[in-house]
């Protein structure tokens, strides 16, 4: 039986995320990293490559000569001429700068990061720089099917007088192993978005992205900056080890279940709590902006949240009335949203 729910409160709408895909490939032992960055990068990334070193000029063997033992020749007969002055030398202009090395994509450096690990960077002149001025830096790891995993992109303060190397980043996961279309996992809230804070300062809600893996193999993380900033960032990948009541994946689709109010889909995950129990709740998707309810053991609507996940991600917690079954209703936000979601509770 379809809930009677009421209609949404909020008014607003926020941009849907910018897709990135990315492929890799394997050649004779070596990794080759295809990226295309769409609007998030204000144009497409050429191929990204490890291209193979340049040959190097041969060396020419050093020729020796044979030592001379025949005695000198005489002393010349002096000259009463006097010898020619020497030709001025040339005075030498000042030098012509060379010109700076254009990025190319090959510039983009490939860092391989193993769970557990916490990995320092600087995105700097050293780095790749796309058309719109962002400086970007890929990482991998390796991941196991239905695996949970958090990844954290943290920020830095670093305010020294010699050198300010602050930083707030974004970041983009990928499963290299997917289909293209499948590829996209998850990323910071696009750039210029608000960013939402949380107890740590160096870490915002939307820098912190709890996934479960669909599938064994390779993912890729894309770490950038806003265009024309420098700084440094942290980045770690760790298995989430919390233990979930509900952990579901799902998809919104045209036969999904449709909210009286504004005909967009949704689905009903039930589950038994306790009174005075608090419960976490949390709907994440990388393809469309969820929005999410609870209701009681009545059918009533006892909270309801859009972005406050981050990354256009609903979350709740609250603290239980009363013992009983109650119902979790993942929806999109907007009428046409479809895709792949993830309901936790804890």
């Amino acid at each position: 039986m379809t809930p009677k729910i009421k209609q949404k409160s909020i008014q607003s709408n926020l941009a849907t995320l910018a897709c990135m895909t990315c492929g890799i490939l394997a050649t004779n032992g070596i990794v080759v990293f295809n990226a295309v960055a769409q609007s998030d990068f204000g144009g497409d990334i050429e191929r990204i490559e490890q291209l193979p070193a340049e040959p190097l000029p041969p060396v020419e063997p050093p020729v020796f000569e044979e030592p001379v033992f025949d005695p000198p020749p005489p002393a010349p007969v002096s000259d009463p001429s006097p010898a020619p002055a020497p030709a001025p030398s040339p005075t030498p202009g000042p030098a012509t700068p060379p010109a700076p090395r254009p990025n190319r994509p090959s510039d983009l450096s490939l860092t391989r990061i193993t769970l557990g690990e916490v990995q320092s960077g600087v995105l700097g002149a050293a780095d790749y720089l796309d058309d719109d001025g962002r400086r970007v830096e890929l990482f991998q790891f390796t991941g196991r099917e239905n695996e949970s995993v958090r990844i954290t992109l943290i920020n830095s303060n670093d305010t020294r007088p010699t050198g300010n190397l602050s930083l707030s980043p974004y970041m983009r996961i990928v499963n290299l192993s997917a289909p293209e279309d499948e590829q996209f996992l998850g990323g910071t809230i696009i750039p210029t978005q608000y960013r939402i804070p949380s107890n740590n300062p160096l870490i915002p809600v939307d820098n912190e992205l709890f996934l479960r893996l669909p599938s064994t193999g390779e993912y890729g993380i894309v770490v950038y900056t806003d265009p024309g900033e420098v700084g440094r960032f942290g980045l770690s990948v760790e298995r989430d080890r919390t233990r979930y009541l509900i952990d579901s994946l799902g998809e919104l689709t045209d036969d999904s279940l449709k909210l009286e109010s504004d005909n967009s889909p949704y689905e009903v995950i039930e589950f038994e709590a306790e009174q005075g129990q608090t419960v976490h709740l949390n709907a994440i998707s990388p393809d469309f902006d969820t929005y999410l309810f609870l209701l009681d053991p009545n059918g009533n609507v006892i909270a309801e949240d859009n972005d406050s996940g981050g990354n256009l991600n609903a979350r709740i917690a609250l603290e239980l009335a009363e013992s009983g079954t109650y119902r979790a209703i993942v929806n999109s936000y907007r009428v046409d949203g479809r895709g792949r979601y993830r309901l936790t509770i804890y």
